[in-house]
């Protein structure tokens, strides 16, 4: 019997995304693995579940699920999770909707990458798109903040606020539109983003890091011995520091290897689903306030046991 890897998508109000990403799976090769896709639909309202039912009802390889209200990030993976014929399974490919594989022979790497790293958790160079500037990518990972000590924990809950996440994730639209009325400022734009960083760099593999949530592999042993992805879950919000937090404490190995790579159409589900930018922001504050929270009650019941 072949190997069975399995792509696991968590898909909200936005099919054309979870199609393009399908799309991306469908053409990737391997000689050694056959390929499943679960789609699930976490209560879209604007027919996307119809949408993307109806585009591959006729593939065997692909199963879809739909949850009964919109579970947040964490549980709607979970819920997908509990589908997964772990048994069967040997790599897991946990991914946003939004993502575009297209590394052609992406699952012999990930084979690759685990002869060499033995992994538990492992993470592919996830490259964002500059929505001005599509020629300029910047990588996401590994997330360089680490919410995995009680201090950092502490100074994140005290100086997050509404009008940090307005300027941090919104303000920089207000700069965009303003610059980008004239060439001159299109140029000063270009630089600003080269002087922060923005940009392409090489990367080199990294243990033991808090891995970005966008796109996970999971090992064989993970989906041997879990029977969540994200525990304790939260609705959206620091999933990545729980994950990196939770591998600590398990002994888990985790790896971000940049030789696998992915497209990132960042924020994607969550721009769809918001009519305007101060309920965005009310939306990600209430749920990264809550996220912060379950966080910090998680390290400290972790602590409390002599796991970190």
């Amino acid at each position: 019997m072949r190997r069975i890897i399995t792509f696991l998508i968590l898909q909200y109000q936005t099919a054309d995304e979870t199609e393009a990403c399908v799309e991306s799976i469908r053409l990737l090769k391997s000689s050694d693995y056959d390929k499943r896709i679960i789609i699930v639909d976490n209560c879209s309202t604007n027919g996307a579940f119809e949408q993307i039912e109806a585009r591959y009802a006729d593939d065997p390889s692909i199963e879809f699920l739909r949850t009964r209200e919109n579970l947040g990030f964490s549980r709607g993976n979970n819920f997908g999770y509990s589908a997964v014929d772990r048994e069967n399974t040997r790599f897991l490919v946990v991914t946003n909707n939004d993502v575009i594989f297209f590394q052609e022979d992406f699952i012999d790497r990930i084979a690759h990458c685990y002869d060499a790293y033995d992994f538990d958790i492992a993470g592919p160079d996830i490259l964002i798109q500059n929505s001005v500037f599509p020629d300029m990518l910047r990588n996401s990972n590994p997330i360089h903040r680490s919410l995995t000590t009680a201090s950092a924990i502490k100074k994140a809950k005290k100086t997050f606020s509404r009008t940090s996440l307005t300027i941090g994730a919104y303000g920089e639209h207000g700069l965009q539109v303003a610059l980008m009325k004239t060439e001159q400022g299109k140029k000063l734009m270009r630089s600003i983003y080269e002087k922060r960083g923005w940009v392409l760099k090489p990367q080199e593999v990294q243990h033991g890091v808090t891995l970005q949530g966008a796109c996970l592999i999971l090992g064989p042993r993970f989906l041997e011995r879990f029977d969540a992805v994200f525990d304790p879950p939260t609705f959206l919000g620091f999933e990545e520091d729980i994950l990196a937090l939770r591998a600590k404490a398990e002994g888990l190995t985790t790896v971000y290897d940049p030789s696998l790579q992915v497209l990132h159409n960042h924020h994607a589900s969550f721009r769809a689903d918001q009519k305007n930018v101060s309920k965005s922001v009310d939306n990600e504050t209430k749920w990264s306030k809550e996220a912060l929270g379950i966080l910090e009650d998680y390290y400290q019941a972790l602590a409390r046991d002599g796991k970190v």
